[in-house]
């Protein structure tokens, strides 16, 4: 069963007239001398029994709630108030606080007309009831017995309002809080309450008032909970368009329930008010979810582009926790660097190229409206800086032309591009930079004695080793020495058997090559060569009992490593690694590659082998992987050494001033390319180098480093297609390292937060400037030293840090957030 109650407090109102009693029923009956009650509404009710909902609460603090009416039937212009009167004396309504709602008699002229004067409420709904309590603080003081304060209701149901009732009559001093029970009233659909002063003959008396009002009703056995589950409308990324405003409500109690909900679309300080509704939803049933539309509301350009929306349950249920929903929505301006269109990655110097910036207005509504956003170019360790502006349309793409760029040096450079726009929802994706190299590989001056692929390479000083390979018909055994100096092919002792797919490594003055494939015996070969460089000589020692080709080998503090391969007989790609000994003259079985693989890349440096891609006996792949010769150890760790940028097999592959190289080879279609990769070991990323002037593979590689100008890359024969051995040689006096390129002197830790963190890597004292999205000096540091920094104090928005060390100039952008 329902219980409905109300529980009303007297309070001062600031009233207005709205006219006559509207038909009103005129009660003729005065008891004097104590308040007379009707039938049934002073029994004795338990408010404990809850949940009790609160249907109307007022306590006048601050006026006449909305939806209250004040009636001057007698029309002299006295008529209910708030605040507080004298003419109450000492019965004013208990617990008040500061106002409550009161007619004066005394503040109306005696020669007045007679006439009720009310205070009544707004039309309640009460339909999933069957208890309803009003409950009131009250005060009368009593003059005559020509006046009394009067407490009516009405109820609407069977499709009409019913005549008032008269619930209690004042007509002594008064000063209390009263409970009345209507529960005998109910089943009714809608209720409203009078508070009136009623005057019987043309007279002046004292006063009437009450506060803290409530109107509580109670169902039996039943849970009463309503929730805001979602806001459907606005979305929280807007256009400024027209909008439905839709929150999605649910009846997660037990029971029917009506209840009321408000909502606002404010400012993010809750003063600016660009959207309020009140309603009621009526007799929701158990488990529904009703999306309710309050209405449409129309943001513009000119509205703040961040908004609090806000659905809130106004009446009391059993679980007020998920009574509202509070969402920050904002104008869906999300601005994407998508590409960088324009200079390649590799670039000729002196050359001209356009600077050319792909960006994209992302936005879910995308429409006729526009805004202007401002973007900004650089070439980092260039001088090259643009600056523009251009009108935006949401949901269309822009190529952004910065100018023309071209460099005068050989060199590596990182373009810089990013758009400034302060109401841009995701600043994280609104940046793009790409590393752009400019090189000067070129044809040697010399070529090979004759075509030549798979065959191997070994430098040893500015002398470069040329060691058998194949020529497009048969695998040869010679062994042909390049002198730098000289500038001249000589040729050292054959190679006991002709041999080609194969790797060879240096030890002090001896060459190894343990084992590949001979044309002549038509087998893969399981032998150790030995050339001693001093005797020009070879010996041979037993093999691994592994006989593979295009495996991998490495010189190690004194000791040789041989890793991975292929034998055809079987069908077998191989993880085997080998330890050779020279001293020994003993192979050791070591720990097996993390997988099979052969047609490797591969380095040493200090005590750890480095391999990159190669083919798994099936396919090209893109894996890397690295040895501890130490714990005997192998690592496929992409965090420690990151995976080839593309699947490349049949490269060559050398160190140049400790940076990783890879040249040439085939990518996963088997075509052969005319680029490779340099390792930069601080990022963990390989970077592409500059174009060579043809495709190879199948070729080997070599560097020379500390002999002037003869340093640099040099990548010899390999296969245009093919079978196709070429006798050219590729170089480049100017290959990049990551020594080269350290990276910018700053490096965040964090670019966006409350505090922004970053570290100064410079090795001598930069100047640092902090500056505002219009362009204003906000901070300056001078002589900042190598270490870890953190900028706090700034208000929330966008920034720009730039370093200056000596003529180089950084720049970099961050974002605080609250």
């Amino acid at each position: 069963m329902f219980y409905v109650f109300i529980i009303l407090s007297i309070s001062n109102y600031a009233g207005i007239n709205t006219g006559k009693g509207e038909g009103d029923f005129k009660p003729d009956l005065i008891h004097h001398g104590f308040p007379f009650y009707a039938l049934m509404v002073k029994r004795s009710v338990d408010l404990t029994k809850g949940p009790w909902s609160t249907i109307l609460f007022a306590d006048f603090e601050t006026g006449i709630p909305s939806g209250w009416h004040v009636f001057d039937e007698n029309g002299d212009g006295a008529t209910w108030t708030t605040g507080t009167t004298e003419d109450l004396s000492s019965y004013e309504p208990p617990d008040f606080g500061t106002a409550y709602a009161y007619y004066s008699d005394d503040d109306a002229s005696s020669s007045a007309p007679p006439g009720d004067e009310k205070l009544r409420t707004p039309s309640l709904c009460i339909s999933e009831f069957d208890s309803l309590v009003l409950i009131y603080s009250v005060g009368f003081n009593f003059r005559s017995f020509n006046s009394s304060g009067q407490v009516w209701a009405r109820f609407f149901k069977d499709n009409l309002w019913q005549n008032w009732n008269i619930l209690v009559i004042y007509t002594s001093d008064t000063s209390l809080v009263d409970t009345l029970d209507l529960s005998s009233f109910l089943p009714a659909e809608s209720i409203q309450v009078n508070f009136v002063w009623v005057e019987s003959t043309k007279t002046w008396d004292w006063a009437y008032g009450v506060d803290n009002v409530q109107l509580l009703g109670f169902t039996e056995g039943g849970m009463y909970d309503a929730a805001v589950s979602d806001l459907l409308s606005p979305p929280q990324y807007f256009s400024p368009i027209n909008y439905p405003v839709i929150a999605r409500i649910k009846n997660t109690g037990d029971s029917t329930f009506t209840f009321g909900v408000h909502t606002e679309i404010t400012d993010t300080g809750g003063t600016g008010i660009l959207f309020e509704k009140d309603t009621t939803v009526y007799s929701l049933p158990p488990d529904s979810i009703l999306d309710l539309n309050f209405g449409d509301c129309t943001i513009s350009q000119l509205d703040p582009h961040v908004l609090k929306y806000t659905v809130t349950i106004t009446t009391q249920d059993s679980t007020p926790g998920n009574n509202s929903i509070t969402e920050i929505i904002k104008l869906d301006i999300d601005l994407k660097a998508d590409s960088i269109i324009s200079p390649p990655e590799v670039v000729s110097k002196d050359e001209v190229y356009p600077v050319i910036v792909k960006y994209h207005s992302d936005t879910a509504d995308a429409d006729s409206w526009t805004y202007t956003s401002w973007f900004h170019t650089e070439m980092l360790d260039d001088s090259f800086v643009c600056d523009t502006s251009i009108q935006i349309t949401p949901g269309n793409f822009y190529d952004i032309d910065f100018g023309n760029w071209s460099s005068s040096n050989y060199g590596i450079f990182t373009l810089l591009s990013y758009s400034i726009q302060p109401d841009d929802i995701n600043p994280l994706n609104d940046t793009i930079s790409k590393t752009i190299i400019c090189t000067n590989w070129h044809m040697f001056s010399d070529s090979l004695p004759y075509p030549d692929m798979d065959h191997a390479v070994v430098t040893n000083g500015n002398v470069i080793y040329l060691l058998g390979g194949y020529d497009g018909f048969t695998s040869h055994s010679e062994l042909y020495i390049y002198n730098m100096d000289a500038g001249t092919w000589t040729t050292g002792a054959p190679i006991p058997v002709d041999i080609c797919m194969f790797d060879a490594a240096l030890i002090g003055d001896t060459i190894y090559i343990p084992g590949g494939y001979s044309y002549s015996l038509d087998s893969i070969l399981d032998t150790l060569f030995k050339y001693s460089i001093s005797g020009n000589n070879w010996s041979s020692s037993p093999g691994t009992g592994e006989a593979v080709w295009f495996y991998g080998c490495e010189a190690v503090n004194g000791k040789l490593y041989k890793f991975g391969g292929y034998n055809n007989t079987t069908g077998t790609a191989y993880k085997s690694t080998w330890e050779y000994d020279p001293q020994a003259d003993t192979w050791t079985k070591k720990s097996d590659i993390p997988y099979p693989v052969e047609l490797m890349a591969h380095w040493s440096l200090n005590d750890t082998i480095f391999i990159g891609g190669g083919y798994d006996g099936t396919n090209p792949i893109d894996s890397t992987a690295f040895y501890l010769i130490s714990t005997n150890t192998w690592i496929c760790n992409t965090s420690d050494f990151a995976k080839l940028p593309q699947k490349i097999w049949g490269s060559a592959s050398t160190v140049y001033k400790d940076t990783f190289y890879i040249l040439g080879g085939c990518d996963e279609t088997y075509t052969p390319l005319d680029y490779g990769y340099f390792y930069d070991a601080l990022s963990n990323t390989w970077i592409k180098t500059g174009k060579m002037p043809y495709a190879v593979f199948r070729g080997d590689g070599g560097s020379i480093t500390g002999f002037g100008g003869i340093d640099g890359l040099y990548y010899m024969g390999g296969s245009t297609y093919g079978f196709n051995p070429t006798d050219s040689i590729q170089t480049t006096s100017q290959a990049y390292t990551y020594l080269d390129n350290p990276g910018p002197s700053i490096k965040f830790i964090s670019s966006i937060g409350k505090n922004i963190k970053f570290s100064v890597n410079s090795s001598v004292d930069v100047s640092i400037y902090i500056y505002d999205i219009s362009g204003r000096v906000i901070k300056v540091y001078s002589e900042v030293r190598p270490g870890n920094y953190i900028i706090g104090s700034l208000p929330p928005g966008i920034y720009f840090i730039k370093l200056n060390q000596g003529e180089l100039t950084e720049r970099h952008k961050f974002i605080v957030i609250k």
